[in-house]
């Protein structure tokens, strides 16, 4: 259980981050000054708290949910180009890039985790 304090923290950071966008919408797009949002918000939130909860569950049982991980690297890669854009684009403040940077920590422990896990089983 190697990894579990790590999963534990991007599992919780994505259920803060998601549930700040979707129970605070409002609060969420101002405090980042984000001047327009997508149609598809709501369900890119949705999904980004479910990942939270797999990632949780994979904390605890590490045999399960591994796609959840597979799918995070890529998606934390992913979080990070688009709040570069905002950002540069004068779309959103500052604060975009804290999430970036955070989403972007957990590649590295989320790669090492699936190299460890592979060889356990």
């Amino acid at each position: 259980m190697k990894f579990r304090r790590i999963l534990l923290l991007a599992g919780f950071w994505n259920l803060f981050i998601s549930s700040w966008a979707l129970f605070f919408k409002d609060h969420f797009l101002a405090s980042l000054e984000l001047l327009r949002v997508s149609e598809s918000f709501t369900i890119f939130w949705l999904f980004v708290f479910c990942i939270g909860i797999s990632w949780i569950i994979t904390a605890f049982n590490h045999s399960k949910l591994r796609i959840g991980i597979i799918i995070g690297i890529p998606g934390k890669v992913i979080a990070f180009i688009p709040s570069i854009i905002l950002f540069i684009t004068e779309q959103a403040n500052i604060r975009i890039l804290l999430i970036g940077f955070g989403d972007l920590l957990f590649i590295i422990p989320f790669y090492m985790f699936l190299k460890e896990t592979k060889r356990a089983t």
